[in-house]
């Protein structure tokens, strides 16, 4: 079903992945840190 999507990132090489990972990473550990801050503005709110 992801046949089109999973093709070309395959065919980049195994770098730009790691790249893609790492950033996919970043995003989520920011997001978790501005979640455990909002849950405290609440809380004190």
């Amino acid at each position: 079903m992801n046949s089109g999507f999973d093709g070309p990132r395959e065919n980049e090489g195994s770098s730009n992945n790691l790249e893609v990972d790492g950033y996919l990473s970043e995003i989520v550990k920011q997001e978790n840190d501005w979640g455990r801050w909002l849950k405290e503005v609440m809380r004190q709110g």
